[in-house]
Formats: C-alpha cells, sequence, structure tokens
C-alpha cells in the first residue's frame, strides 16, 4: 500500500517503463512519440510537467544535443 502523500503514488517503475517504451515504438504518430519521451523524462526524474517539458526544450535547442540540462524547480514553498 503507497503512503497517502508519496510522490510517486506506489508506481511500479519497471513494468510503466516498459509500458510507455512500447508504446512509443509502436506508435506511428510523432506527437505520440513526443508526448513518450515527457511521461519518460518525468518517469525517470520525477519531474513535474512543465520541468519535463522545459528540460525537453534545452536539449532539442543545444547544438550538439547534450543529454545533461539543468532546470528550475518549479515547486515552491506556501
Amino acid at each position: 500500500m503507497p503512503k497517502p502523500f508519496a510522490w510517486d503514488k506506489g508506481l511500479d517503475y519497471e513494468r510503466t517503463y516498459k509500458l510507455i517504451l512500447k508504446h512509443m515504438r509502436e506508435t506511428l504518430r510523432d506527437t505520440a512519440k513526443a508526448y513518450d519521451i515527457i511521461l519518460l523524462t518525468q518517469l525517470r526524474n520525477g519531474s513535474r510537467l512543465t520541468e519535463a517539458i522545459n528540460f525537453l526544450k534545452i536539449i532539442i535547442n543545444s547544438k550538439p544535443f547534450k543529454r545533461q540540462a539543468y532546470i528550475k524547480v518549479e515547486k515552491r514553498k506556501v
């Protein structure tokens, strides 16, 4: 049973990773592949949606392509 406020909500990492990767390989639509890449980035880094999108924007705009980038964390204390 997952903790009530755990960030991953008891998600099975290996199963989810394989499921998204399989979907990305089988799909023909570029937009679906882009969504899968964002989901894989979120899964691997535990990032929020906007953080994953900003990360991919930086990666795409960097020439030559880099595999690492620094992103500002969006969470703010209230």
